[in-house]
């Protein structure tokens, strides 16, 4: 056979098996189609009833509704109560949930969970936390045992996702070894289940913390946080005094989140805390709980060492409002240290507090206008008057550029 030949018969054989692949390609979606335009019509022809269920209208008979594995028929029906489950209420969730028991489909991932592919047990923990059936715990929790990072960080969302007090204690047992990058779960996954999860697991979180290395601690901590029950202010008033300054500022943060106001005392000593990024969480933590008896300490932190510490003091200031004012003002006016005031007149600038009282000015028969009027002389006095000089020529009031041009010619 000469050359040509051969290159002829290559060319037929590449034509012959890329109209082979096109072939193939055309037929798996023919077929596709004709599966999901069947799914579509199962999907309309359950959905009435299943509605008419949620609504309370009509009893269901799980016997009409049980329909072979892996059916367009059962496939229909798990669509329609999944999705309808996402944003039902809490009681027609679990008359959801309790029907999907009746069908058999958490004992069917549970089985896929089990032996599946990786790409099926992925598939089976997310299933079994959508369907949210308490039955599924033991087997979510020994999927933190699977081999694959994928199945374990998906059954580890999952666990959060139904709510079984029985979860708790056997989901913390893990703490010391789940989160670390070669066991393949993240600490963020864990984090936003342990969050999910809800008050009822701050008991089991408090007995298993101090034995958990500072890593997991410091996660426990901002898990208490975000959760916000005072029930672990006590565990994190303790943490204030850790040796790692890490656990102490995010004990801080914590505290300051729940907002317990019987953690005011412990912050305040903590406000000295030498490290620098403790004191700025304990100021933040404070400003957001706006106790009148914090206004002297956040004051003094207008003068600390570290910018960003006085930053959000300032800030904290801000927040409290007028209150805090009265106590800025005497500082300005009556303290000795002149440099401690130029400091504490130029953070009240970058925080926004001048802005706040210029803008008071528009009604001078408000007691905050004369509050104001204080202020920003003292202000002037301290030779503080960029935002000043800016606002009376740009404020879109032209009473309160009057009132602040008063202020400067005044006093100059």
């Amino acid at each position: 056979m000469d050359l040509e030949s051969i290159l002829k018969s290559a060319i037929l054989a590449s034509i012959s098996i890329l109209l082979l692949i096109v072939f193939g390609i055309t037929i798996r979606r023919i077929l596709r189609g004709i599966y999901f335009s069947r799914l579509d019509r199962e999907r309309e022809r359950l959905k009435k009833k299943i509605n008419m269920f949620l609504e309370g209208k009509v009893p269901i008979n799980s016997t009409e509704l049980k329909f072979p594995e892996k059916s367009i028929q059962w496939q229909a029906l798990e669509d329609l109560l999944l999705k309808a489950r996402e944003s039902a209420s809490n009681q027609n969730k679990m008359r959801i949930t309790k029907l999907l028991e009746k069908l058999g489909y958490p004992t069917f991932y549970q089985r896929m969970l089990k032996s599946g592919n990786r790409w099926q047990r992925s598939l089976a923990a997310d299933k079994l936390g959508r369907i949210g059936s308490e039955s599924s715990t033991r087997h979510l929790l020994e999927a933190l045992r699977d081999p694959e990072i994928e199945v374990r960080s998906v059954a580890l969302r999952s666990l959060g996702r139904i709510p079984d007090p029985k979860a708790f204690p056997l989901l913390m047992t893990w703490l010391p070894r789940i989160t670390t990058e070669e066991e393949g779960v993240f600490a963020s996954t864990l984090k936003n289940t342990l969050i999910k999860l809800g008050e009822s697991v701050v008991p089991a979180i408090l007995s298993k913390m101090d034995e958990c290395d500072e890593e997991m601690q410091a996660l426990l901590i901002e898990c208490l946080g975000e959760i916000g029950t005072p029930k672990a202010s006590q565990a994190l008033i303790r943490k204030l005094t850790h040796p790692n300054p890490e656990i102490r500022a995010k004990a801080a943060r914590a505290l300051g989140k729940i907002g317990d106001p019987s953690a005011i005392p412990s912050l305040l000593e903590s406000g000295s805390d030498p490290v620098w990024f403790v004191r700025l969480q304990v100021c933040r933590a404070l400003g957001r709980m706006g106790n009148g008896k914090i206004i002297d300490f956040l004051c003094q932190r207008l003068t600390d060492e570290n910018w960003q510490v006085r930053a959000a003091a300032a800030e904290s200031l801000r927040q409290m409002g007028f209150p805090a004012f009265s106590a800025l003002i005497k500082i300005l006016m009556e303290g000795e240290d002149r440099y401690a005031r130029e400091q504490i007149a130029e953070e009240m600038q970058r925080s926004g507090i001048v802005d706040e009282l210029i803008d008071a000015l528009e009604h001078p028969e408000n007691e905050k206008a004369e509050m104001s009027k204080q202020f920003l002389s003292s202000l002037v006095k301290l030779k503080v008057t960029s935002l000043m000089r800016h606002a009376s020529f740009f404020h879109p009031s032209e009473k309160v550029r009057a009132e602040i041009k008063k202020i400067l010619n005044y006093l100059e």
